[in-house]
């Protein structure tokens, strides 16, 4: 029998985080030249390259918590995104180790904030741009500090 209603392919979990990774690179790309174009450098965001690495790792984290994805689903959704452009098992150890490091903490937790609010204020475009220039900002501007235990 012909199926006129045929089912959409059923997306792993890793599949849907690589796809908001890359729907996020490309939006905080973005946020990051329009802040240029106010007075910064468009590179700047990615110059800070672990900075830039734990954001994008903690991006990760929170689209694997918003799909319900598994800490393996998450790292293959990340795995999956890298594997576009070249060395991603060196990427992906620098990624993780930055994630975990006590001193970039706080731009991890500014980061999943962002993510999780974005998606909230999706319907609100100008609102989504606002926060995502200021955490390009952020992650531009971020330098990792030495953990202090009390």
């Amino acid at each position: 029998m012909f199926n006129l209603f045929p089912r959409k392919p059923k997306i792993s979990k890793a599949g849907m985080v690589a796809a908001r990774l890359e729907d996020f690179l490309d939006m905080i790309t973005t946020a990051a030249s329009i802040s240029a174009k106010l007075g910064g450098s468009a590179d700047r965001m990615v110059e800070n390259k672990l900075a830039f690495h734990a954001a994008i790792w903690a991006a990760a984290d929170a689209y694997g918590q918003l799909h319900g994805a598994s800490t393996e689903e998450t790292t293959e959704g990340v795995r999956l995104y890298l594997n576009r452009y070249g060395d991603a098992e060196e990427t992906l150890k620098t990624m993780l180790m930055t994630f975990t490091l006590p001193e970039f903490a706080p731009l991890v937790q500014v980061t999943g904030q962002a993510i999780f609010a974005i998606r909230a204020e999706a319907s609100d475009s100008g609102h989504v741009l606002r926060r995502l220039t200021e955490l390009a900002d952020f992650i531009a501007d971020f330098k990792a500090r030495p953990h202090r235990a009390n």
